[in-house]
This record gives C-alpha cells, sequence and structure tokens, in this order.
C-alpha cells in the first residue's frame, strides 16, 4: 500500500503535484529546459520539446491561470512550437504563441483536411490535449481549429433506389398518414403511399 504525500502534508499538495507532474522538475527547471531547447531547436529535438511542454502544461495545471500565465512571460516569444507549414513542402519551422500565423488542429479529421493548406502544430493529438492549460495560458485557446472552423456536408453523387427499403416505406405508409392526422392533408397534397409507389 502506497502512502500519498499529499494526504501527509496537506499543505504542500500543489508542490507534490507539480514534482510528480514535471519528472521531478520543478516550474522554474522547466521554463529553463524549454528556453534552453529553443535556443537550438532541431527536428531530432521536437520529441523530447514536446514532452517538456506536456510535463510543464501538467505543471501549471494546480496555478490560477494569472499567475501561471505571468510564469510563462519569458515563453511568449519564444520560438517553441513546432509546426508545419502550409504549403506542398510541409516543411516543419518553429513559432513563438505571438506569432499569430499558424492553429491548432486539436482533432484527427481537422489535421487531415488542413494540413499542407494552413500551418498547423505538429503535436500529435493525443499529447495535444494534455497541453491545454498550456495553450490557455499563452492565450492559444482561440486557435484551436475545432473551435474556429465550421463543417459542411455536400452531398454528390446519384440517388439509387433500394427496393426492399422502398417496400418497407410502402408497407408503413397508412401508419405515417394515421400518425400525420387529417389537417397534415393540406401540406402533402396527394397520398404518401402514391407518392411512394410511383418513384
Amino acid at each position: 500500500m502506497g502512502i500519498r504525500l499529499e494526504d501527509v502534508y496537506p499543505s504542500s499538495a500543489q508542490l507534490f503535484r507539480t514534482l510528480q507532474a514535471a519528472d521531478g522538475l520543478g516550474l522554474h527547471e522547466l521554463i529553463g529546459r524549454i528556453i534552453s531547447l529553443s535556443a537550438n531547436l532541431r527536428n531530432s529535438l521536437i520529441p523530447s520539446l514536446i514532452h517538456t511542454l506536456c510535463q510543464l502544461s501538467k505543471a501549471i495545471a494546480a496555478m490560477s491561470r494569472l499567475g501561471a500565465t505571468r510564469k510563462l512571460k519569458l515563453l511568449k516569444s519564444k520560438p517553441i512550437f513546432p509546426v508545419i507549414t502550409g504549403d506542398v513542402s510541409l516543411a516543419t519551422e518553429f513559432r513563438s504563441s505571438q506569432d499569430e500565423g499558424w492553429y491548432i488542429a486539436d482533432r484527427s479529421h481537422l489535421r487531415q483536411s488542413f494540413i499542407g493548406k494552413v500551418t498547423l502544430l505538429n503535436v500529435p493529438t493525443a499529447e495535444m490535449h494534455q497541453m491545454d492549460n498550456l495553450f490557455s495560458c499563452l492565450g492559444l485557446w482561440s486557435r484551436k481549429m475545432s473551435l474556429c472552423v465550421t463543417t459542411r456536408t455536400d452531398p454528390k453523387g446519384s440517388v439509387r433506389l433500394r427496393a426492399s427499403d422502398t417496400k418497407l416505406l410502402q408497407s408503413r405508409a397508412p401508419f405515417f398518414e394515421a400518425y400525420a392526422g387529417q389537417n397534415s392533408s393540406y401540406y402533402v397534397p396527394f397520398s404518401f403511399k402514391w407518392r411512394l409507389e410511383t418513384e
């Protein structure tokens, strides 16, 4: 049976949560590591950077948003976010949170739809959701594509009637008409069953 330090020392609960979330690193050490990585970023360091950003997001979870925003002030101008460019090259670049030219495709179908067309954060969806606290404190919440994209479905192709479905609807037609009632005849000028039989 394990002993939860948070239960033994309730006044230090936030400290223990921060240390556990950060693999033993405190908030300042995590910020320092990210700044250090941002000074010499290359593609091979992306997994390490993403892991550290996720740990930082967990570490600020127990803090107030205002307090966390103040702590993260140093990171706002640093190019710490790997993004895939919105052109055919799909090259990875590093951008800061102040750069407004990139978006967060927080759903896999949005990533598939917009990759190569819009500059997108190059982070797997599962890890992206672990960064929600960080996005919120850095003012990136509004860049989530699920919040700023609308979906429209345009059916294409020809309509094909299935005989089995048509027969089923024809057999149910009297029930549909009875359910609709007498007053619906004004809106349906001819018999529902007759329409099904003639289609």
